[in-house]
């Protein structure tokens, strides 16, 4: 563990090249979204506001039933593929069974590094998220949302500038990408 909310998993046995990245909230459509965005270069406003933030392809467009799939974003500057998860209400206990999977001999694969988005931003941004996708007030909740989430910009740049600094250690250990 490198700080707060921020994990790197070894899987047992042999690595493939490289290291992935995870950004994981509750439903992977709202701080995972926007985290992924900052990671990726794609939200380069210092202080986006709520249109910025509800323009990116993705936000607040993920389904309950999608909750536990990977969603490729995108590869970041430094050759590595980043991801959202959403994990749920026991996203602690989920990511400790994907971790304890990882561990699993025969599961091979490169290290990932995996940083829990959601406590960054506030709650007034999770009532709007839980209003659009959990009880269908889709326009209030996504304007909410992406209004709180607009104010806590700040807070998620600091916690993406100290996942990439996670990233660039675990990196030192992990083998180069193999970028095609």
């Amino acid at each position: 563990m490198f700080s707060s909310g921020i994990r790197l998993i070894y899987p047992s046995g042999p690595t493939e090249a490289g290291l992935r990245v995870v950004y994981y909230c509750y439903g992977s459509a709202h701080s995972s979204i926007v985290c992924a965005a900052i990671h990726l270069g794609r939200l380069k406003e210092e202080r986006p506001s709520a249109r910025d933030i509800i323009r990116l392809a993705d936000f607040d467009a993920t389904d309950t039933w999608s909750i536990g799939t990977l969603f490729f974003k995108g590869v970041d500057d430094l050759g590595y593929p980043v991801y959202t998860l959403g994990l749920g209400p026991r996203r602690h206990r989920a990511l400790q069974s994907v971790a304890s999977l990882l561990t699993v001999p025969g599961f091979g694969g490169s290290p990932i590094l995996f940083a829990e988005a959601l406590p960054q931003i506030g709650w007034l941004a999770r009532l709007g998220g839980a209003m659009s996708r959990r009880y269908g007030q889709v326009s209030f909740g996504r304007s909410l949302s992406a209004r709180a989430i607009a104010r806590h910009c700040a807070d998620l740049r600091r916690f993406v500038r100290t996942v990439r600094e996670a990233e660039r250690r675990a990196a030192i250990d992990a083998p180069t990408p193999v970028l095609s």
